[in-house]
């Protein structure tokens, strides 16, 4: 089924094959790469040693414990994973939404 356009198409006057188009493409490229990389560093919660510690003292992750106490129904305030990168003299915006 073909859904019509409600809006008028915006006409443009960039030029996608242009060597600085491509240029600024893969920087950007680069950026959210880096970006998905201190995510992955934010969701391991302190390294797979601080996991393993935990383990061994019978302990969960603080993500872990606010999962479980939390209802999944409820709304939830959360703060962006990569909140405490700041501290480490990376300056990354924070994001609050809501789950």
């Amino acid at each position: 089924m073909k859904t019509e356009n409600i809006a008028p198409t915006i006409k443009t006057n960039l030029d996608t094959k242009s060597e600085k188009y491509l240029k600024n493409k893969k920087m950007m490229h680069e950026k959210l790469d880096f970006l998905d990389d201190l995510l992955d560093l934010a969701e391991l919660g302190g390294g797979i040693r601080h996991h393993e510690r935990l383990a061994k003292r019978g302990k969960m992750p603080v993500r872990e414990r606010v999962m479980n106490v939390i209802d999944p129904d409820s709304p939830f305030l959360k703060f962006s994973l990569m909140l405490d990168m700041e501290l480490r003299n990376i300056t990354l915006v924070v994001v609050v939404y809501q789950v």
